[in-house]
């Protein structure tokens, strides 16, 4: 038998909606796929491992902006700064991914559960 999935791709999918538009995202971990030397205790979502996605976005600074007013706790107490500092941020550091982490989950399937998601910009993703 293979590892087991630990989020569907409908559940996936729900998730996305409570983010501004991506351009691809994806989804990795030991929250995702079933890895030895962690507890799944299916039970209590709350126990499992937290799920992992990086979100490509066409325009980091827009995204932000939007996602700030859409998840403000999401960004706890950097939000004064703006998304243009936070997009600035990414971008100069040398992975230019942002990550927002211990981020309460609402979709289907998945309430209860954590999230850590990375942001970058789709040029930089290509490169």
């Amino acid at each position: 038998a293979g590892p087991v999935v630990m989020l569907t791709a409908d559940e996936a999918e729900d998730l996305l909606r409570y983010f501004p538009s991506v351009e691809f995202a994806f989804a990795y971990g030991s929250g995702v796929v079933e890895q030895g030397g962690y507890k799944y205790e299916q039970s209590d979502p709350s126990k499992l491992p937290m799920m992992d996605f990086i979100l490509v976005v066409e325009n980091s600074e827009q995204w932000h902006e939007a996602n700030m007013l859409q998840n403000p706790s999401h960004y706890t107490s950097i939000i004064p700064l703006g998304s243009k500092y936070v997009a600035q941020f990414q971008d100069k550091i040398p992975a230019r991914l942002w990550f927002n982490a211990y981020i309460p989950m609402k979709s289907k399937g998945c309430v209860g559960r954590l999230m850590k998601y990375g942001v970058i910009n789709k040029e930089y993703m290509l490169e």
